[in-house]
C-alpha cells in the first residue's frame, strides 16, 4: 500500500479507507511530492513547517513536493522522520531517484 495508506493506518485507526493517488503515470520527484503532500494533508501539517524542519523555504519546498525540483537523499529521509514513517515507504527506489536528479 501507498505512504498515505501506513499514515492512515498509524495515526487515524478509525479510518476504514483512503484515496491512495495512483503513482504509475508520474516521474519518481512527482511521485515522492504526492505521497508527502498526502502525508501533511493527513497529519494537518503545513508545507511551512516541513521547510522548517527541512532548513529550506517554503518556496524550495514547494517546487519539490510538484516534482520540479529533486529529492536529495538526505530530503527523503528527513521527509520521512517528519511524517514519522519509515523512509523505505516512499514510493521511489533510490537507483530511480538517482537517475533522474
Amino acid at each position: 500500500m501507498g505512504l498515505a495508506y501506513r499514515i492512515v493506518t498509524n495515526y487515524t485507526c478509525s479510518m476504514t479507507t483512503a484515496s491512495v493517488q495512483d503513482t504509475d503515470s508520474l516521474t519518481a520527484h512527482e511521485a515522492v511530492g504526492a505521497a508527502v503532500n498526502q502525508g501533511l494533508f493527513l497529519l494537518h501539517k503545513t508545507r511551512r513547517s516541513l521547510a522548517s524542519h527541512l532548513g529550506m523555504t517554503g518556496p524550495a519546498v514547494s517546487r519539490k513536493l510538484q516534482g520540479t525540483t529533486g529529492w536529495s537523499v538526505e530530503d527523503l529521509i528527513l521527509t520521512a522522520e517528519f511524517l514519522g514513517v519509515d523512509p523505505a515507504s516512499l514510493p521511489v527506489s533510490y537507483t530511480h531517484l538517482r537517475a533522474h536528479e
